[in-house]
């Protein structure tokens, strides 16, 4: 797969973290699959991920809390 933003000719499989808004909460999903260019760091996800994900948000059983600081920036 080449990479749409730079054109890099390979992109390698990676993980990361993904934050979602939905329901009006805040959610962190950790260690989720994407396809990311090694040049610029511009991430890809595979429509099945993407699936997987809209599920898990949508069905968030085995959510942990976490603590978290709001700032506002002024």
């Amino acid at each position: 797969m080449q990479c749409g933003t730079c054109g890099h000719t390979e992109v390698r499989g990676a993980t990361t973290t993904v934050e979602e808004w939905h329901a009006g909460k805040l959610y962190v999903v950790r260690d989720v699959p994407v396809e990311r260019c090694p040049n610029c760091g511009e991430e890809y996800f595979a429509p099945a991920v993407m699936d997987a994900l809209e599920r898990l948000l949508d069905h968030p059983t085995n959510a942990e809390p976490v603590t978290a600081f709001a700032l506002e920036y002024a």
